[in-house]
């Protein structure tokens, strides 16, 4: 799970609730955020959030603060202490906010979380009282934090690596999601198996929401003119029927354009709608074609200036069924 931590004032990044974070498996990005200028801070917390869109966003005392002030969305919170009475104008907490105050805290008072809640009208449940002072850093509550933040990342949609545990829901997904595709054979799930059958499946990434796939996209190697050129081909790329017209396979698309130029990737090829890739920073190259592909439906993203000439030929898996 990917985690925007934002420590408090007079902290430094990398202390004990981000370590411990850290130390349970967990991707934080800590940014150092101003002790001086509360808009500086929060135009660097934004910045970050921005950046690496993460699915929970921890703020702790003036952190807390700078994550009221934040815009992000529906990401949840999880606030420790937050003094948002003495930093910035937000006055309510989103829906999707956890509180972790000690009713001994002598640095924020812990009525101020109980009118944070009050005023938000969030569920009393929504406020949890643990620790014996304003720090949260014994092994109680570090250990609340932990469980906070890990039940609120299930109700977000978060994308990662795919594992053998998710290839029964893979299948299942590309099943139904292609079941009444004009433009498809209905193979896409035997597509998959093969590449990863072959060792051809580059990279595949899930998006999880609530414990549950619901989401898959797959790239892989293509040749050009017979040569490898360091490009992939995308696809397939599936959402489950009920979770379609969200925004999922767009975000599953710009973070598996992001791992592939990770791995140095040279570009990137597909077949599919430009109306949809267009969108997503792709663009129709004369000098890419597919056999017995309209050229205005063989789509390119270069990760560079240089886009290779050629027919473009996918692994022998996309040719399952023919």
């Amino acid at each position: 799970m990917k985690i925007l931590f934002l420590h408090g004032w007079h902290s430094v990044p990398g202390g004990v609730k981000p370590t411990y974070l850290k130390d349970h498996g967990h991707e934080v990005i800590n940014p150092n955020l101003d002790d001086d200028d509360f808009d500086a801070a929060v135009r660097t917390a934004q910045a970050e959030y921005d950046k690496h869109q993460p699915n929970v966003i921890v703020g702790s005392s003036r952190g807390g603060a700078i994550a009221l002030n934040i815009n992000s969305g529906d990401t949840p919170l999880v606030l420790l202490c937050p003094a948002w009475k003495r930093w910035g104008t937000a006055r309510k907490a989103k829906p999707t906010t956890v509180i972790l105050h000690s009713r001994a805290d002598d640095t924020v008072p812990f009525a101020d979380s109980e009118e944070l809640v009050r005023i938000s009208g969030l569920s009393p449940e929504a406020l949890i009282e643990v620790g014996t002072d304003h720090r949260l850093a014994d092994p109680e509550p570090l250990k609340k934090m932990v469980e906070a933040v890990e039940k609120a990342g299930r109700k977000t949609v978060m994308i990662r690596p795919e594992t053998p545990a998710d290839h029964a829901a893979i299948r299942d997904i590309l099943v139904a999601a292609f079941a009444n595709h004009p433009y498809s054979h209905q193979t896409e799930h035997l597509i998959v198996e093969g590449l990863r059958a072959d060792g051809a499946l580059t990279v595949s990434l899930v998006t999880e929401l609530d414990g549950n796939v619901i989401g898959q996209i797959a790239f892989s190697p293509v040749k050009i003119d017979g040569r490898d050129c360091g490009w992939l081909a995308l696809g397939p790329v599936a959402v489950a029927p009920g979770f379609q017209k969200r925004g999922i396979g767009q975000a599953l698309v710009k973070e598996g354009l992001k791992q592939i130029r990770g791995l140095g990737a040279q570009g990137c090829v597909l077949v599919g709608d430009p109306a949809f890739y267009l969108r997503l920073g792709f663009e129709n190259n004369p000098a890419l074609q597919m056999e017995g592909i309209p050229p205005e439906f063989v789509m390119c993203f270069p990760m560079d200036d240089t886009v290779p000439e050629g027919n473009v030929t996918y692994h022998p898996a996309f040719h399952v069924g023919e």
